[in-house]
């Protein structure tokens, strides 16, 4: 199965529509609101966002999964300013994370927000990705610290889905830019 028809397969399940559901209420969209997904695949999440009718979602990826369109970047600059940009369980590929949230702050307006969700590294059994493209799973704490390393004031972070270990399987955060 190649990585296009993985993210299809993912992305019809039950569990990847209600973390859709549960991001959806992270960015709490308003009339008018841009909001870009930085890794958004195949365009899934972007296509039922944007069929809810409020604001505007955009996605950027550096790889070709979807359909070229007005809403669909490929590996070109970013140069709007966006009120919401989020990695859904795309920081995880990112080399840098650190260098991309520094580079990505000049896109973010003043009141914007950057949504982290990503799987806990603190729940995950060894080998449960076999996703050869992951570079890094994090933790709470790993998330903090990127944050702050990048000049953003982390506003909340947390945790959800299936409980093992006393953890959740997701981590969550909501990210501004630091004032400071």
């Amino acid at each position: 199965m190649d990585y296009k028809e993985k993210l299809k397969k993912w992305n019809s399940t039950d569990k990847y529509k209600k973390e859709l559901e549960f991001l959806y209420s992270l960015i709490n969209p308003k009339e008018g609101y841009k909001v870009l997904d930085f890794g958004c695949g195949i365009m899934t999440a972007i296509e039922r966002f944007n069929s809810a009718g409020i604001g505007h979602f955009y996605g950027y990826d550096i790889q070709e999964y979807g359909e070229q369109s007005q809403y669909h970047l490929y590996d070109k600059t970013i140069n709007k300013k966006y009120d919401c940009i989020y990695f859904m369980h795309s920081i995880a590929h990112i080399e840098n994370p650190v260098e991309c949230l520094k580079k990505l702050s000049d896109n973010i307006t003043d009141i914007g927000k950057v949504i982290v969700i990503t799987p806990n590294k603190d729940w995950l059994d060894v080998g449960y990705n076999n996703d050869t493209t992951v570079i890094r799973h994090y933790s709470t704490s790993d998330l903090k610290e990127i944050a702050k390393e990048a000049g953003y004031k982390v506003n909340t972070i947390g945790q959800f889905g299936e409980i093992r270990r006393y953890s959740h399987e997701r981590l969550f955060c909501i990210l501004q830019k630091s004032t400071i």
